[in-house]
């Protein structure tokens, strides 16, 4: 049975642009557990929508062993459970692809190695070179039209090729579901394009500012705040009462009504 519908590609992939492109200067970033919190978001959402298939949502349940990650998904979100070791199905797939950047595993299909598939340096693909850093005004930011649609353009192999990794997942996803194979590998390749299209959102996976020195309260500073680490590991780990303020914070923001509506009308 065709689940998914093809047209959905041509969203997809413009969707991935345009969070890279046009992406605000600073939202929180996504550790291990932050990609298993927007995983189940995604799972919410869907099981939710009365126009998702029953095969998707029962698919979906499946993938996580039931419905009560999805129930209780804000006491686990404003919790510090920080564990490393994640149940196997959607919540394991979603983090797998940090796993296989530590160990620089190769990717055969881009020629490159998975670190690589997890950001894009959008600021390499000014044609002017001097153009091609961050800028806190947002001025040597791209547009979409000035990122070509081949991954063999040797930019990518330095700038990174999240583009092009989100959209073979959906693509494999796709597969998987049209050719009925194991649900096991329908898991990896629904966990795999969430993994990548959070990163896809995450401006500092967009930037060669990754770390955000460049930040205005960096500037008089000898030893600079480093954003990227500290937002995406720090926000979930903290136990003091100011982590769980942020957490409690962070919440409110991921489950705004509005937040969800823009999503959905990409999806």
């Amino acid at each position: 049975m065709k689940i998914v519908s093809i047209n959905y590609r041509v969203r997809i992939v413009a969707l991935i642009i345009c969070l890279i492109v046009f992406s605000p200067l600073i939202v929180p970033a996504w550790s291990g557990k932050g990609h298993v919190i927007i995983t189940r978001m995604a799972v919410k959402l869907l099981l939710d929508d009365p126009d998702v298939p029953m095969e998707l949502k029962n698919i979906l349940k499946e993938g996580l062993n039931g419905e009560n990650k999805v129930n209780e998904l804000k006491t686990y979100t404003i919790s510090d459970d920080n564990e490393r070791v994640f149940d196997h199905g959607l919540d394991s797939f979603s983090v797998r692809p940090d796993d296989l950047t530590a160990t620089k595993s190769p990717v055969p299909a881009f020629n490159s190695t998975e670190p690589l598939m997890h950001y894009l340096d959008s600021e390499f693909f000014q044609a002017d070179v001097n153009r091609q850093k961050f800028a806190l005004d947002g001025s040597n930011k791209i547009k979409p039209s000035d990122l070509p649609r081949d991954p063999k353009d040797k930019r990518y192999q330095e700038a990174g090729f999240i583009t092009f990794r989100t959209e073979q997942s959906y693509k494999s996803l796709i597969s998987s579901l049209k050719e009925n194979y194991s649900n096991d590998q329908v898991f990896l390749w629904i966990g795999y394009l969430s993994h990548y299209l959070s990163d896809a959102y995450q401006p500092y996976h967009s930037t060669v500012d990754y770390q955000g020195y460049e930040c205005l309260c960096n500037q008089a500073l000898e030893k600079k705040h480093n954003f990227h680490p500290a937002l995406e590991g720090l926000l979930f780990r903290d136990k003091n009462a100011i982590g769980q303020k942020n957490r409690t914070k962070y919440w409110e923001y991921f489950s705004n009504e509005s937040m969800q509506s823009c999503i959905l009308k990409f999806l």
